[in-house]
């Protein structure tokens, strides 16, 4: 049975560990688990870590009666530890402690940077993990342009129904009738969300709505930027590719 712990080392240097889970711990296994936790950046800080380790536990192996007793702690000396001694197969030590820490193992003195994992099987160093680069979420294209659609179809069949209800004037009261009222549509919100999320502070989204006509009313030299180069309002993809393109710019 291959058995292993779960350490991390917080801020003042202490180490917390979780005792020796017996079972299928090695990186293949059990330990992948581990990693790819701390990989997709689950495990930063002592209470991510606390609450980790107790699901883990109840997931693979239910030895936790209290977190107090789960989880033991130690404090090294000169931010170094010692695993020329350690007879567990795989340490998953978790450096949350915002500097360098040193490991002694058989094979000489390791150094595990700063958010970062050393994975250690019995008194050797195995592999170093560290968290993924979080990319900037990007909101597809697709879906832009499926939402511009969408608002094009009903902006025009309001306008329809405008026309068929006022051009009804002797058979219909239209006092009280116009397409908005009869359509539930909250145009100016999805607006407004779009705005949000692609970051449209110059209301280029309104814009090509309102003045341009979802791009209808577009001609080539009408949008100009401050070199006097031509903007494309003509299409949502044209104007999802140049709200992407100032993005950029800014950072």
């Amino acid at each position: 049975m291959t058995r292993g712990k779960i350490i991390f080392i917080d801020e003042t240097g202490r180490h917390y560990q979780t005792p020796e889970f017996n079972g299928d711990m090695y990186q293949e296994g059990h330990g992948g688990t581990i990693i790819d936790k701390y990989e997709d950046g689950g495990i930063q800080s002592y209470g991510d870590y606390e609450r980790f380790s107790i699901g883990f536990d109840r997931r693979y192996f239910g030895y936790a009666d209290s977190v107090d007793e789960f989880i033991s702690s130690f404090m090294p000396e000169n931010d170094c530890v010692d695993y020329r001694n350690n007879w567990t197969d795989y340490l998953y030590v978790i450096n949350g402690s915002g500097r360098m820490i040193r490991a002694l193992t058989e094979d000489g003195t390791v150094e595990i940077p700063a958010d970062h994992m050393g994975v250690f099987r019995f008194q050797n160093f195995k592999q170093l993990v560290r968290m993924k680069k979080k990319t900037k979420t990007v909101f597809p294209k697709k879906k832009f342009v499926e939402i511009i659609d969408r608002l094009r179809e009903i902006h025009d069949l309001k306008d329809n129904i405008d026309k068929l209800i006022h051009g009804k004037g002797g058979v219909i009261d239209t006092d009280s009738l116009n397409g908005s009222g009869m359509l539930i549509c909250h145009e100016r919100s999805v607006i407004e969300l779009l705005e949000f999320i692609m970051n449209d502070q110059a209301g280029s989204i309104e814009y090509f709505i309102y003045r341009l006509d979802y791009g209808r009313a577009y001609t080539a030299g009408r949008v100009m930027d401050i070199c006097g180069n031509n903007i494309d309002y003509s299409s949502a993809e044209t104007v999802y590719d140049f709200l992407m393109k100032e993005a950029a710019n800014k950072n």
